[in-house]
């Protein structure tokens, strides 16, 4: 068996190829590997471009808005903080303040616990203040406005308030204000302020009030007499003389004016009525019963002689006036001082822990007197020898 030639060798990728039936050949094949990396090379360089202009246009606002975010968080942060520290340090002024008033607190609770000890009748010093009060006040009113039931109504709370705290040593004072009580009964009451709206009421009516009958009524019309028939000379002489005193009418009048039938005389009759109507309640408002009583008798004498009289209006108010006329509108007034001295003089004794005198020791007619500082009146003994040391004291610094 023979032998088999070998095979030919295989060509190499780079060698040309030739053709064994035809004799040609092939050119030489061109290397591919290089370009087509060249070409992915650039493809991919164009691809990371693209991607880097769409990520810049299209991600590069919203990062700027995050990033000036961030700031702005940023700086509200360190605003918090230094906020922070301010509330820190005003927090640390407060503690200090609420130290300080918890040491006053407890100061002063230690303060009133002594006086509590010291003073178990401190209700019964404010009473007596209260009453004090009140009895100065029932004096300034009597003495400065002269108003009557005022001041009798601050006596009479200031007695209730003495009844109430139900005290023996007080019988005195309680004895003094039922007498001037009673003093200021016994003063007429004067409805000041009713008499002056009756008056005020009666000037806006004052237009509408009747005047005498004679002065109101016009004359009357003549009336018509009827001609008598005139045949002779004599006929014609008497109805002429007819003719001449119809013309002519004479009456009787109570009145002498003579300006009776003129309506600006009665205008000035009403203006001079609504003046001392006026003046009249001015004089009521100031209780000046001298003045009151001339214009009384001004207004009197105009509506009697210029106004009917028999008219219910007018005899109405002549009769009010006459009642006006009778009252006396600055009565004299009582002197309500025994009430504070007897109240002064106890406020004393207790504050000096002396006995509560039987009867003022002070003049009956002394005047009235501002209500003077004063001590509590529950004050112990030795509180008060205290005081009258600290004034002895005082009083010899400037001879020193």
């Amino acid at each position: 068996m023979e032998k088999d030639e070998p095979l030919a060798p295989l060509l190499s990728p780079d060698e040309p190829q030739t053709n064994e039936l035809t004799g040609e050949t092939r050119p030489e094949p061109k290397p591919q590997g290089p370009w087509l990396t060249r070409i992915l090379v650039v493809l991919f360089a164009v691809a990371a471009a693209a991607t880097f202009k769409w990520w810049r246009y299209d991600y590069t606002p919203a990062i700027q808005n995050y990033n000036q975010q961030l700031q702005e968080v940023s700086a509200r942060i360190d605003s918090l903080r230094a906020d922070i520290g301010a509330i820190g340090g005003k927090n640390t002024e407060t503690a200090t303040v609420i130290e300080g008033l918890q040491r006053q607190q407890k100061s002063l609770a230690r303060t009133l616990g002594n006086l509590s000890l010291q003073k178990p009748n401190s209700v019964e010093g404010l009473a007596i203040a209260e009453v004090e009060f009140l009895i100065a006040t029932a004096q300034h009113r009597l003495d400065l406005a002269h108003d009557v039931p005022m001041a009798l109504t601050a006596l009479e709370t200031a007695d209730g308030r003495l009844h109430r705290l139900d005290r023996p040593d007080l019988k005195n004072v309680r004895e003094q204000l039922v007498k001037d009580m009673h003093s200021l009964r016994a003063v007429p009451m004067i409805d000041v302020a009713g008499i002056a709206l009756y008056l005020g009421d009666i000037i806006g009516r004052s237009d509408d009030l009747p005047f005498k009958a004679e002065l109101a009524a016009p004359a009357p019309a003549p009336q018509p007499v009827a001609s008598p028939e005139i045949d002779t000379w004599t006929d014609l002489a008497g109805a002429i003389w007819n003719d001449l005193t119809n013309l002519v009418s004479i009456k009787e009048m109570d009145t002498r004016d003579p300006f009776l039938f003129d309506v600006a005389f009665r205008r000035l009759v009403q203006q001079h009525l609504r003046l001392d109507l006026f003046n009249a309640r001015l004089d009521v408002l100031h209780r000046d019963t001298k003045n009151l009583r001339a214009a009384i008798e001004s207004l009197s004498e105009v509506l009697a002689r210029y106004y009917d009289t028999d008219a219910e209006t007018v005899s109405s108010l002549l009769a009010k006036l006459k009642q006006f006329r009778a009252l006396e509108l600055k009565p004299r007034l009582p002197d309500i001082s025994g009430s504070m001295r007897a109240i002064r003089d106890y406020i004393v004794a207790q504050k000096q822990g002396l006995p509560v005198p039987a009867e003022s020791a002070h003049p009956a007619a002394s005047p009235p007197q501002m209500p003077a500082p004063r001590v509590e009146a529950s004050a112990s003994p030795a509180e008060a020898k205290g005081q009258e040391a600290e004034q002895a004291m005082e009083a010899e610094q400037p001879r020193q």
